[in-house]
């Protein structure tokens, strides 16, 4: 799996406004294919402090359960599922200070939940240029 946070900035949904959003994807490769297996995005308006995650995770999840992200292994937040469509399953929430504050100092972002048929499932993204990259941020 490939794993690196991208950040980028737009003002076309609203012109008045710059939407900031960094992510990192995990990807599996195998020959020449590649696949995206889960994102974790985090966005806010330039010069706001709000800072809000989405994930998506793949299909087959149990939608009912909410999503627990975990860094370093200890519980910061959940995650309410908001829809699904081809690319996959999205949840998401609001990032509070205590949560933000936990990716700056850690190592690991996992986010937790059920699979339909009720098995556990983990997606564990790297925080290692986390900081550096949110710190970009306007």
């Amino acid at each position: 799996m490939v794993a690196a946070y991208s950040a980028s900035g737009s003002n076309q949904a609203q012109p008045d406004q710059l939407q900031c959003e960094f992510s990192q994807s995990l990807v599996l490769s195998q020959g020449n294919q590649r696949q995206r297996v889960a994102t974790a995005s985090f966005n806010r308006v330039a010069g706001k402090p709000e800072t809000n995650a989405v994930f998506i995770l793949p299909h087959g999840v149990s939608l009912p359960n909410p999503v627990k992200v975990l860094v370093d292994d200890k519980e910061v937040g959940t995650l309410t599922w908001q829809t699904c469509d081809a690319n996959g399953c999205y949840a998401s929430a609001l990032v509070d200070k205590v949560w933000l504050q936990a990716m700056r100092a850690g190592k690991k972002l996992t986010a937790a939940l059920k699979a339909r048929d009720g098995s556990d499932l983990a997606f564990s993204f790297e925080l290692n240029g986390f900081a550096k990259t949110e710190a970009m941020l306007p």
